[in-house]
């Protein structure tokens, strides 16, 4: 899934399940584009009418993050898995759903939770491409449409707003490794 191309995967997705050319049971999405919203309509509000429509943009960009992660996560149990504490936990006869969850997940969690630092800014952020196949109003085609326009101060707005996301993911990251390893003092800093 890593390996898929986002704009292809997209297209085929909006192609497939938008239209009822290849079956009435494909047509479960609305068609692209029509974002239903008033001027007296809050954000949240936009979002709950048009709930629909977002769903495959969402599908195409966590099938790539999900992959990634997975593998991260997959490759970190199977190190953890292997070490003498694993054993020796095996050894005391405590149960192998216990020795997964209570010590050898809390272990390999810690390249999970340096990578969540990093995609919260980016999943929120999204992709200009989805955006434009998908014809979402997000941030990385106004960011794109402000460049292209000089359009200054809001291509500062979204930098800024992008910047405050990552210091946010990176707290949320270090919070999570104190909760992971009460060993991690950062008081001690």
């Amino acid at each position: 899934l890593y390996s898929i191309p986002g704009f292809w995967l997209a297209t085929v997705l909006v192609v497939f399940f938008t239209t009822p050319e290849y079956g009435a049971w494909t047509d479960i999405f609305p068609s692209v584009g029509i974002w239903d919203a008033t001027s007296t309509d809050t954000q949240w509000q936009i979002i709950a009418k048009n709930a629909d429509l977002l769903i495959l943009p969402i599908v195409v960009l966590s099938t790539g993050f999900m992959a990634y992660l997975t593998r991260i996560v997959r490759n970190a149990v199977i190190e953890e898995k292997h070490k003498t504490y694993v054993v020796h936990a095996r050894n005391k006869g405590l149960s192998e759903k216990s020795i997964l969850w209570r010590h050898v997940f809390r272990n390999a969690s810690f390249p999970l939770i340096t990578l969540l630092g990093s995609i919260l800014p980016a999943a929120l952020a999204g992709s200009v491409v989805i955006e434009v196949i998908c014809n979402v109003p997000g941030t990385g085609r106004l960011l794109f449409d402000s460049i292209m326009n000089q359009d200054w101060p809001v291509v500062i707005g979204v930098v800024l707003i992008s910047s405050v996301l990552t210091i946010i993911g990176l707290l949320i990251s270090d919070i999570l490794y104190q909760w992971a390893d009460p060993r991690v003092n950062f008081s001690r800093a």
